[in-house]
């Protein structure tokens, strides 16, 4: 019985070393409730908080399933369960329909009445990513990434795989 206590006392603990870079990082857990929406074209505030429209909610999931989607085509492993994450992937993301709309004063909106919805509108997303004793590990530059063909698209899809391409990209250059 002495020879079981101090057999299972002598098994080395397996533990697994902190990430402290972003090509450490294999599996991502996206945290879904940290990429709030703080700022809508279409929203309203009521006691100093934001509700979103129905539209800008319904692009947030979709950005959220592209970003998961892209992330794994990337390479990383998308894990369900904080706990089981190499990096937690946060951010906030603020969404303006109409900040690139032609004034109604420019000449080329009368002769371009077909103008692209993707095209006018304008969204800031802000992503960090934690290891997993919290330290930051990596945030989205605002510096120009490789260009992305996106053929026909939502802007929703659009933001969710340059996000995806953003982490890839800084992965690769060991950042």
């Amino acid at each position: 019985m002495i020879f079981l206590f101090f057999g299972s006392v002598c098994v080395p603990s397996q533990t697994t070393g902190s990430v402290e870079r972003l090509k450490d990082v294999k599996k991502i857990f996206v945290d879904e409730s940290s990429f709030n929406i703080v700022s809508s074209s279409c929203g309203s505030r009521y006691g100093g908080m934001l509700l979103a429209c129905e539209k800008h909610v319904n692009e947030r999931l979709a950005f959220l399933v592209v970003l998961k989607r892209w992330l794994w085509k990337s390479g990383f492993e998308v894990v369900e369960f904080e706990d089981e994450a190499d990096g937690l992937l946060r951010g906030t993301m603020s969404m303006n329909d109409y900040a690139n709309e032609p004034s109604i004063n420019d000449r080329g909106r009368n002769r371009n009445r077909e103008i692209d919805p993707i095209d006018i509108a304008q969204w800031y997303i802000d992503a960090w990513m934690l290891n997993r004793q919290g330290r930051r590990i990596w945030t989205i530059r605002r510096e120009p990434y490789p260009e992305i063909s996106y053929g026909i698209s939502t802007k929703a899809k659009v933001e969710g795989k340059k996000l995806a391409k953003a982490i890839q990209y800084d992965r690769k250059k060991n950042r």
